[in-house]
């Protein structure tokens, strides 16, 4: 019984977590408010990268003397469609307005659970590997069938080559030429960065490193930068670094698909002959172990004398 009530209020703490911003939306009070800021930027996971889209908007709460401001992820649809200036109603809690660190405030046009709603790459590949993890799981404790921990080999390849393995952003299907200034350039060395300090947590060191290189520039006809990330071997274009403009080409039908042209981009495979190598021999390596124990296990014990 106990144990059941646990669980209860468990389930219950996550559903009002993922459900917060609409329980703000149906009990909060709906304010007029503008949109004062629009934030584009890249954010990184271990060696893969996603864009992140933010929208800033103030309002006035009866009590405050200035405009309080709120801030939310959104998708690149509702990011692009956004001026500066434009109206939103913002909904907030006032008994929680003036706590810290406790969200009080949405936004309408921000879509639910935040940067899994701006970042539909991160959350399918986190639905595909965790989620697949979570069915595993079940299978092997809740209907206690044993011999499905033989699907946590397939579930580690696909780890491997779809969760880590280094990934390339799409060539321009209509390439434009544009220019563009270099935000950043960021040397990829390893993948799964972890504590080096604790064993056991070392970090994939690539054979044949990369660049992510990170550009900003403005479309053709249209009045807002954009981002991009190019990812390319390094020296294939030399002395790339900040604040350097190049000509780059973007797709017209995507402006946030670009490359650089003349860069080569062997990378991706080289890693994954690394990382097929490394996973078949770890692969080998267990099952040897496995075939050990069992024949270890069925050999009879020989008495001494």
């Amino acid at each position: 019984m106990k144990s059941a009530i646990k669980l209860l209020i468990l389930v219950s703490i996550c559903f009002v977590t993922y459900r917060w911003d609409s329980i703000i939306d149906s009990l909060g009070t709906a304010v007029p408010g503008a949109i004062t800021e629009k934030r584009e930027s890249i954010r990184t996971n271990y060696a893969d990268w996603f864009r992140r889209f933010q929208i800033v908007a103030a309002f006035k709460a009866p009590g405050y003397p200035f405009d309080r401001h709120t801030v939310c992820d959104v998708d690149q649809q509702i990011f692009d469609g956004l001026r500066v200036g434009s109206p939103v109603t913002v909904h907030y809690l006032p008994a929680l307005l003036a706590i810290p660190l406790v969200q009080s405030t949405h936004i309408s046009p921000c879509p639910p659970w935040g940067i899994f709603g701006s970042n539909p790459e991160l959350y399918r590949r986190s639905l595909y590997l965790y989620g697949s993890l979570a069915i595993i799981l079940g299978i092997i404790f809740v209907l206690r069938i044993r011999r499905a921990a033989w699907l946590l080999l397939p579930w580690s390849a696909l780890f491997v080559f779809y969760g880590i393995c280094p990934h390339t952003e799409p060539m321009p299907l209509q390439p434009r030429p544009v220019r563009a200034e270099v935000k950043q350039v960021a040397m990829v060395k390893t993948l799964v960065e972890g504590n080096t300090g604790a064993r056991g947590s070392e970090p994939i060191t690539l054979v044949h490193p990369y660049q992510l290189v990170e550009m900003q520039y403005t479309p053709q006809g249209s009045s807002d930068p954009v981002m991009a990330v190019d990812a390319i071997d390094p020296g294939s274009i030399p002395n790339l670094k900040p604040g350097q403009v190049l000509t780059i080409n973007y797709d017209a039908g995507n402006p946030r698909v670009a490359s650089i042209p003349g860069a080569t981009r062997m990378f991706r495979e080289q890693a994954i002959q690394q990382l097929g190598l490394e996973y078949l021999i770890l692969v080998a390596v267990f099952l040897g172990l496995l075939l050990f124990a069992r024949r270890s296990r069925r050999s009879p014990k020989r008495s001494a004398f």
